[in-house]
């Protein structure tokens, strides 16, 4: 498994979160291989190669997801579509709350959500690159 973030939450949380990413960290890390294949052709056009950079490093945003409950609320997809699929289909953004300083995951393409530890429910979440 790549260097992934230490999950933070209780030690149930983490336990039973490393056990569900485990797979789909795994298959990013298959993933980012495959995609550095492609990206070291020599017949690898500039737009392949934008594409495949971006899609490496949607792959490695999986393990800097640290927060062990946002594993667990998506362990049904996991389960559903399988890790590899998951990594390929899925999108993973971090947000920022400028009130509270708090970090969030979502698979959400939206920009509202509330926050659980200052309660602030409008468009606040700021985009991390």
């Amino acid at each position: 498994m790549t260097n992934a973030a230490t999950l933070t939450g209780s030690e149930k949380q983490i336990n039973w979160a490393d056990d569900i990413r485990r797979p789909v960290i795994d298959a990013a890390d298959a993933y980012i291989e495959t995609q550095q294949e492609r990206l070291d052709a020599p017949d690898a056009t500039e737009k392949a190669i934008a594409r495949h950079e971006k899609d490496v490093k949607q792959a490695q945003a999986f393990s800097q997801v640290d927060d062990a409950s946002w594993w667990i609320d998506q362990r049904h997809a996991i389960a559903s579509q399988g890790a590899e699929c998951y990594v390929q289909l899925t999108t993973v953004s971090q947000f920022h709350c400028p009130t509270c300083d708090a970090t969030y995951y979502s698979t959400s393409a939206t920009d509202k959500m509330k926050c659980s530890v200052c309660g602030c429910t409008t468009e606040w979440a700021v985009r991390v690159q």
